[in-house]
């Protein structure tokens, strides 16, 4: 496996290997090249030591397979000749990054992230079945400091902000619990509470940063780096989520697991004539994120339905929220774009990078009234919606005002569990036995479908009922 050229727990190997033997020739094949997740190296080794000995590397992608062969051998455009297996040392952890020119290998000489954020090890509850909950599965009132926390836990390819879905129990027993299991750690009070920023642990994709808040904590498979105090963090992010940090990620480590030491070792080159701009543009991207992320139920902070909008009609409503849906996914696109920019000057990469961002790659919603819309451009966006999809989340948002989850008369999660006041309920009343039949037939008065059209009614006006339900 590849995992030796790469990962940390190898790293003493890969220096004594490389420092008592030469590399005469390695074949470095990336994910999916064999038929399996994870990239494979043969390597042919000479059983001697020559100071400035050079090797040969060849490189086969993914995309250099056809009919799960080699397109050609060796891929002329991917064969590197001539490497001096002594340059890997500048680099931290000697990852061997035969590919790489000797003016991007003195980049690592810089000052890189592990000089600008702490980090004091993660959270392991030693029974995430018992201490780790979605949200929604706990009461309201006991979400806080007192109970439950909100806590980073990776998640999908998402920048920016978002993936904020579950609890971790803090209560005292539970984190007298962490302390006395073995298995179990908890992490030191300094870091409890603090802004930093977070990531997925495990990626099969690209890395993705976000913030992490400072009411929230974090788990082992979301990994969280903190800020130094006075350090110019939304630079950072933004060199983070930039496809330099990307491209200088990849010279450090090529598998799907990215520590925290990997993070740490990018170096940071700051250019302040871009400062202002970058902390704009990343504020920006932060807000759009965030908007997005509570426009959806599964957020803790949303409020209601993206349709409320002033509108009664709901076709003008849904016209209203696409618009300014798509607004946002091409404005975070061209931000995004012009971070690349500003960092692929400054880190002097013209040469090897361009700063456009797929579409697939941009982490909001866009909406399209039907699949059949959908570009191939967007296919692999896990964020695309048509407009059944947001139809559905009209419904869903509906079903629980129905129960008095929610409520037409104030925004956010009004009841779920624990004592209900009535008296938040005048627009709409949710059903007085919290039972709504669904029947494929008319049994019920009060059924899902009478429940709906009343719902509808209440919420966008009786004389807009038939046009809106039609």
């Amino acid at each position: 496996m590849q995992s030796w050229m790469f990962l940390s727990s190898f790293e003493k190997m890969r220096v004594k290997t490389l420092h008592d033997y030469d590399v005469a020739c390695l074949m470095h094949m990336e994910n999916m090249v064999m038929g399996i997740a994870f990239g494979t190296a043969v390597s042919v080794f000479r059983n001697s030591r020559i100071h400035g000995y050079k090797g040969n590397y060849n490189h086969i992608k993914y995309e250099d397979i056809v009919n799960e062969n080699p397109r050609e051998f060796p891929v002329s455009d991917n064969r590197f000749t001539q490497v001096d297996a002594e340059k890997f040392s500048k680099i931290p952890g000697t990852p061997v990054a035969y590919w790489i020119q000797d003016n991007i290998r003195e980049l690592f000489s810089s000052k890189t992230i592990k000089d600008y954020s702490i980090s004091d090890g993660q959270n392991k509850t030693g029974n995430n079945d018992r201490f780790m909950r979605s949200w929604w599965e706990v009461k309201k009132e006991f979400i806080g400091e007192n109970k439950w926390v909100l806590c980073a836990r990776g998640g999908a390819y998402r920048k920016w902000y978002g993936n904020i879905k579950e609890v971790i129990d803090w209560s005292i027993s539970a984190r007298n619990h962490y302390r006395k299991d073995r298995v179990a750690r908890i992490i030191p009070e300094h870091i409890w509470y603090k802004e930093g920023f977070t990531w997925s642990r495990i990626t099969s994709y690209k890395p993705s940063y976000r913030i992490q808040r400072d009411d929230m904590l974090f788990e082992m498979t979301g990994l969280v780096l903190f800020w130094n105090d006075n350090v110019p963090r939304y630079y950072i992010l933004g060199l983070l989520n930039s496809i330099v940090s990307e491209y200088l990620l990849q010279i450090i480590t090529q598998v799907m697991t990215i520590q925290i030491r990997d993070v740490q070792a990018i170096p940071v080159l700051f250019d302040h004539n871009y400062s202002k701009a970058v902390e704009i543009l990343v504020n920006e991207n932060i807000s759009i994120s965030n908007k997005d992320w509570d426009s959806f139920e599964n957020s803790w902070e949303f409020e209601k339905s993206p349709l409320f909008c002033g509108e009664k009609s709901l076709s003008k409503a849904y016209a209203n929220y696409k618009k300014n849906t798509n607004d946002h996914f091409v404005k975070l696109k061209s931000n995004e774009e012009e971070l690349n920019r500003v960092f692929i000057d400054i880190y002097g990469l013209s040469d090897e990078l361009t700063a456009e961002v797929a579409d697939k790659d941009v982490t909001v919603a866009r909406i399209y009234d039907t699949k059949e819309e959908i570009p191939d451009s967007m296919k692999g966006n896990n964020y695309v919606l048509t407009r059944e999809d947001v139809v559905k989340s009209l419904i869903s948002y509906a079903v629980g005002c129905m129960f008095g989850r929610y409520s037409l008369d104030e925004p956010g999660l009004i009841c779920a569990g624990g004592e209900f006041d009535p008296s938040k309920y005048e627009t709409y009343h949710p059903d007085e036995d919290a039972i709504i039949p669904i029947c494929d037939d008319e049994y019920f008065e009060d059924d899902i479908v009478d429940r709906f059209c009343a719902w509808l009614s209440a919420a966008f006006g009786k004389e807009n009922f038939m046009d809106n339900l039609l």
